[in-house]
């Protein structure tokens, strides 16, 4: 057996400098986290400052109970005392479940490890998403106390969490508002595959009472929540559009012109750094390090704003038409189209294009709105699949409410365009958009009192 020895070799690779992967990293920040990121830049570096950056003074009505003003300081504008604070932020269900159920007192331990093994284990919608033996498993309980630990937690606010499914979600809440016994209870409990259905007629017949009452009651439904639960993705997030649309001067020849929306951002300059930093031992080749770094960060910021710009104006030249027609002048757009006039690599339009919105006179899009796939048309230029999308919701919108359309009809209609499309692509298309199916529908618009051919979208929510 040969013995272990050591050896050098030489290899050629690629590998991306700190300042190429900060200037990567800066491409694909939004704008509202682009602030945050820079004054952490600016406190790591003494020849950085922000130029204007005000939101470092902090008001004492915005300030929290440890940072109000000592007794006597002047009372407000509005006459009322600077004691006042603003709310605390939702800190999400789990955490307001786990909160009730530590309030509560002489409660079985191993009951309240299965509910609060049980708060991490529901869905985006509030629902119990797993089986009472993988909490059994996990809480290390069994399968009885498992399902005690449910009953816990679904006897906790917002009524309905917990539950399996929206009938059970329903039934809770109608439980907690004292309707437990209503009609409405009694079509959910007894009746809630017909109404599914839509089967209003054979509903009245099977609880001997009168459709017109039926309906009634159902229109309840709309009183309730089918989602006691709060998605992350529900949160709303600001939105800072980066870049602005306008119609642009006769004289210019352009029709639309494109500026960069930089008011919100602050910005960079270099300053001199303190003099005590400066007569420090050995600060000077920290300060050459550190002032190579801010210029290259000013010059990154430069470019991100430049590379931005030549993007936004490649979109809007090539969907010029949506600005003037709306959704149905889309025209099938991908990374390539973009980075080859540009001369931008696709990977880095796709980094310019995260989560970038752009303010126009239709309203504020995101970037990634104007890029979609193509549909074929007969005899003519393909279509993008986001303007036959467009054209799938405006036939279910002028559809009848007593016979909605189904996406085998919604297809023959658009095959009957000239739109080469296949039934489950509209499926897709429909479900992407959560629009529910036609039986559904008929049940929403019509069933439910709706009236008129628009799809009710807040009765469609709670059976969908």
């Amino acid at each position: 057996m040969p013995a272990p020895r050591l050896a050098l070799s030489l290899s050629t690779g690629l590998r991306l400098s700190p300042q190429v992967q900060k200037a990567l990293h800066l491409l694909q920040v939004p704008a509202a986290e682009l602030g945050a990121v820079l004054r952490e830049e600016v406190l790591s570096n003494p020849c950085l400052e922000l130029e204007d950056d005000t939101e470092l003074e902090v008001p004492f009505s915005l300030q929290r109970s440890w940072e109000r003003p000592a007794a006597g300081m002047p009372v407000g504008p509005d006459g009322a005392s600077w004691e006042r604070e603003l709310p605390e932020p939702d800190p999400g269900v789990e955490a307001r479940l786990r909160r009730q159920i530590g309030c509560l007192r002489d409660l079985d331990e191993e009951v309240r490890r299965a509910a609060l093994f049980w708060t991490g284990c529901l869905d985006e919608r509030g629902f119990a998403a797993v089986p009472d033996s993988e909490v059994a498993l996990g809480a290390a309980v069994d399968v009885p106390t498992a399902r005690a630990g449910r009953q816990l937690v679904q006897s906790l606010d917002p009524a309905g969490i917990g539950a399996r499914n929206v009938r059970e979600c329903f039934l809770e809440q109608l439980e907690r508002n004292g309707d437990g016994d209503s009609l409405l209870a009694g079509i959910v409990r007894d009746g809630w595959d017909l109404l599914l259905a839509g089967r209003i007629r054979h509903l009245a017949g099977e609880l001997g009472i009168e459709e017109s009452e039926i309906r009634r009651a159902i229109g309840e439904l709309r009183k309730l929540s089918p989602s006691p639960g709060f998605s992350p993705a529900s949160i709303p997030h600001p939105v800072w559009p980066e870049l602005r649309v306008e119609e642009g001067p006769a004289s210019t020849g352009r029709p639309w012109v494109v500026r960069l929306e930089e008011s919100h951002l602050p910005k960079l300059r270099l300053v001199p750094p303190p003099k005590e930093v400066r007569e420090a031992a050995e600060a000077e080749a920290f300060l050459q390090e550190r002032g190579r770094s801010a210029q290259g960060l000013i010059q990154a910021m430069e470019r991100r704003q430049q590379t931005l710009l030549r993007v936004g104006r490649e979109i809007v030249g090539l969907q010029g038409n949506f600005f003037r027609n709306g959704p149905d002048g889309l025209v099938p757009m991908t990374l390539r189209d973009i980075a080859g006039p540009t001369g931008l690599h696709e990977s880095t339009v796709a980094r310019v294009t995260q989560a970038k919105y752009i303010d126009t006179p239709r309203g504020i899009f995101p970037l990634r709105y104007f890029f979609s796939g193509r549909v074929h048309r007969r005899g003519s230029a393909a279509a993008a699949s986001r303007a036959v999308q467009q054209r799938i919701r405006d036939l279910i919108a002028a559809e009848s409410a007593v016979k909605p359309l189904s996406d085998t009809e919604i297809a023959a209609e658009l095959r009957s365009e000239g739109i080469r499309i296949a039934r489950r692509t509209v499926a897709k298309y429909r479900d992407g958009m959560r629009i529910p199916r036609a039986r559904l529908r008929r049940l929403s618009s019509h069933r439910l009192g709706g009236g008129g051919g628009a799809v009710d979208a807040t009765s469609a929510a709670l059976l969908s």
